[in-house]
């Protein structure tokens, strides 16, 4: 991969070390930098899942993609620059109650001196990294957000500032065994093909600007 290619395209100019305003600095920058989309399912073409398919579709042809090319493209990067980063499984909020499948959906955790939850390919989600073992909330764009244990996993909640509901967001595997872009396959565990699927309902693309 190359690496000076991928920080141009994000527009990130900072102090390359694995270390907190940097990890802060890359994660703002991709976000505002590639969209959130799935149009790869609308236009019939295959999901390919590994790091040389996604660092051709985001970073050559300047596309966007969903959390498995965002985030296992982000993870590649981090890795390179130092960073001690692992793929967790995670599940989304559904409208109602309940939460997604295993694996619906891959988040990143970082380990700095604290930990650190990174997601780049939710789409609608935090603009910088939020710390795991913060037990009150973390300020972003005019939304709370804070982490609880369920059942095992670690619930991601949020909420507008000054309005006490919190509203379930992402559950991810936390503690567990990382895995993988290799593994998906392996483990039956593959992006949505079709639109059939809660991802592939109707085409999407987003990106978040700087208000």
């Amino acid at each position: 991969m190359d690496t000076n290619a991928y920080l141009e395209r994000i527009g990130y100019h900072g102090r390359i070390q694995p270390n907190r305003e940097a990890l802060r600095g890359l994660h703002r920058k991709h976000l505002l930098s590639i969209p959130f989309e799935n149009l790869d399912i609308h236009l019939g073409r295959p999901i390919i899942l590994s790091e040389k398919a996604f660092y051709d579709k985001i970073i050559t042809q300047h596309r966007g993609g969903f959390c498995y090319d965002l985030n296992g493209l982000f993870a590649t990067l981090l890795d390179e620059l130092g960073f001690k980063v692992s793929m967790l499984s995670a599940r989304v909020a559904r409208k109602g109650r309940g939460f997604s499948p295993d694996f619906d959906h891959m988040t990143l955790l970082v380990q700095l001196e604290h930990p650190w939850l990174v997601d780049v390919g939710f789409g609608d989600s935090f603009t910088e990294p939020k710390r795991l073992d913060m037990p009150g909330p973390q300020a972003d764009r005019g939304k709370q957000y804070r982490f609880t244990r369920t059942d095992g996993w670690t619930l991601l909640s949020r909420r507008p500032k000054g309005n006490g509901v919190w509203e379930p967001n992402t559950c991810s595997a936390c503690g567990r065994e990382s895995w993988r872009i290799s593994s998906l396959d392996a483990a039956g565990n593959k992006p949505p093909q079709d639109r059939t699927s809660r991802k592939a309902a109707y085409a999407l693309a987003s990106l978040p600007t700087e208000d």
